[in-house]
């Protein structure tokens, strides 16, 4: 065999292995994210000397393709504009560095698309494994502190004493995610006649909601709550048995009762109420509610343009008597991009949506359905695309899943129905 083909086989099998482990280490190390990243950046590079042929890997996708390759492009390089005029422009170049997710990811697919396709399934089961071995570890820490620490309390198995490797929010992201791969895992398993696939399947799934109730995020509660909602209609819709239907919705009466009596919803809910009564007492105490504010005020004076990269917080402090204190930001990532780079930045993303829906509904894809609707809550609640924990997540999956042509969506709807037209 030609020594350039050798190449050319080995690093596309590279590919594959760190595509697998990226997925794997998302929920336990940002470090070795950050090592990974660059690893993809050197496959990058050398696929460039070993092909070249960039221009025919764009023939080789639809113009669907193209745009939203194009689109996440424009959303980098705002971030690369947004480092003018911003007052610190070395913390704005690592943003934008952050932000290069953009660009990496997509070409990555397209150099080395042949085995990201034919092994997608292995890299979501990689990353399920990953969050898996977060959960147990979160699990058995928490055990341990409060059996052998006398001034252990119940919260050490509770949000951030429960999750040290990310912030609960983004963990409880993170397994959102890990769960809707498992759904997609399990109908295309379900009909196999061995019944170990299917109770390891019950039993990591069982882990991941028990682990969402105890990171007690409210932005992770509310993604989850929603797609299982979604995953929930998707089966009841198509059960024949009314035991079937009454189990699901047994299912999901648990899941919202063990929702509304976690004390932080009750916080919340309290919260709520006296923010609908005007009560200022309260809505001084809702951080979230005078940053949503103070942001619609910032975007409103800075319309077109926006106030650029990292200058958002300063902007809100004048705002509002806000607490002064580092990593102030919208708690909202639609908001703080509008205010970092103004309207047409803002519609940029809102297109980057619309496209995303366009084909989820071309393509009947509800396994991008639910991830969409992950990540759009998650947007409402935190500035999700400017640290690695966020977009460097997010992006890889979303432009895997869009990017490839499932030829499987055809055997997943088969499987659908075979799976619950027997059902018993």
């Amino acid at each position: 065999m030609d020594l350039k083909i050798k190449i050319k086989n080995k690093t596309a099998h590279i590919s594959y292995l760190i595509s697998l482990l990226y997925a794997f280490i998302i929920p336990l190390s940002i470090a070795f994210m950050n090592i990974l990243i660059a690893g993809f950046c050197i496959l990058l590079i050398l696929f460039l000397f070993e092909d070249g042929n960039l221009k025919h890997k764009f023939y080789e996708i639809n113009n669907r393709q193209k745009l939203f390759i194009a689109v996440g492009f424009l959303i980098f390089v705002f971030y690369l504009l947004g480092i003018i005029k911003s007052n610190d422009k070395l913390k704005a170049l690592e943003i934008a560095g952050r932000i290069s997710s953009f660009v990496i990811f997509p070409f990555f697919y397209l150099f080395y698309k042949e085995e990201i396709q034919s092994r997608i399934e292995n890299i979501l089961k990689a990353f399920i494994l990953g969050n898996l071995i977060a959960v147990l570890i979160c699990m058995i820490n928490a055990i341990y502190l409060y059996n052998t620490d006398s001034d252990a309390e119940r919260s050490v198995f509770f949000y951030r004493s429960f999750s040290f490797f990310r912030h609960p929010g983004y963990f409880s992201i993170y397994i959102s995610t890990a769960f809707v791969f498992l759904y997609h895992i399990y109908i295309k398993s379900y009909l196999k006649k061995n019944i170990i696939p299917k109770l390891i399947i019950y039993l990591i799934a069982t882990l991941f909601i028990v682990s969402i109730f105890l990171l007690s995020s409210r932005a992770g509660f509310l993604a989850f709550f929603i797609v299982l909602v979604l995953i929930i209609i998707n089966i009841f819709l198509q059960l024949s048995k009314i035991r079937s239907k009454i189990f699901l919705l047994a299912m999901l009466v648990i899941f919202i009762s063990s929702w509304i009596y976690n004390p932080r919803f009750e916080r919340t809910k309290n919260n709520v109420e006296n923010i609908f009564n005007k009560d200022a007492k309260t809505i001084n105490k809702f951080p979230r509610l005078i940053l949503w504010k103070a942001s619609i005020e910032v975007i409103s004076e800075n319309l077109i343009t926006g106030v650029g990269t990292t200058n958002v917080s300063t902007n809100l402090y004048k705002k509002h008597k806000i607490e002064k204190r580092k990593g102030l930001h919208s708690h909202n990532q639609f908001l703080e991009f509008f205010a970092e780079f103004g309207i047409f930045a803002f519609l940029t993303i809102i297109l980057f949506f619309i496209i995303i829906f366009i084909e989820i509904f071309r393509r009947s894809s509800f396994l991008l359905l639910n991830f969409t609707v992950i990540i759009i809550t998650a947007f409402m609640f935190e500035v999700f695309l400017e640290i690695v924990s966020g977009g460097a997540y997010f992006v890889p999956f979303f432009f895997y899943l869009f990017m490839i042509a499932y030829e499987k969506n055809k055997i997943y709807d088969s499987l659908h129905k075979k799976l619950y037209s027997n059902d018993t």
